[in-house]
């Protein structure tokens, strides 16, 4: 019984969060941002339209160019998700999938396995979105439910 509930949530939570993506849902995210981590300004990241406005494109970058990334984000309209595809200069590459949510829009990797044979999911959460701000956080979990913070990054709108 309380497996049939908790699934019917599930399913019920899943069908509530499509129905509020669309092709607008991460448009506060474009323009030109400066990044904040451990109380310090360390990256910047420029998020444009492209290929007639249906891709955003991030270009992401430590101030000292030690590590640099780019991810193409697309709004799938017959699956009412959004995919992202991020590669950087440490040779990862990432495929993403999801969008708004109740605390804000997120994208989840697909289930993972450790060397250890540990089932875990990868995050990536926007919230607090303002016009010229917004937090960043890249979190793991081995159940879906309980996510710890990774990395975390306040962004504020750069002023060039």
């Amino acid at each position: 019984m309380k497996i049939t509930l908790a699934l019917a949530a599930m399913i019920l939570f899943t069908s509530v969060v499509k129905a509020q993506n669309s092709e607008k849902t991460f448009d506060f995210w474009l323009g030109k941002w400066d990044a904040y981590w451990n109380d310090s300004l360390n990256g910047s990241n420029s998020i444009n339209k492209i290929l007639d406005d249906k891709i955003i494109q991030e270009n992401f970058s430590t101030m000292d160019n030690s590590f640099t990334g780019k991810s193409w984000t697309v709004y799938d309209s017959v699956g009412r998700i959004w995919k992202q595809t991020w590669v950087d200069n440490n040779g990862a590459y990432i495929v993403l999938t999801g969008g708004q949510e109740i605390d804000g829009v997120a994208l989840y990797t697909e289930e993972k396995t450790k060397k250890t044979g540990e089932i875990y999911y990868m995050r990536m959460i926007f919230q607090n979105i303002e016009k010229d701000g917004f937090d960043w956080n890249w979190q793991s979990s081995s159940d879906k439910i309980i996510w710890k913070t990774e990395w975390a990054i306040k962004y504020k709108r750069a002023e060039n």
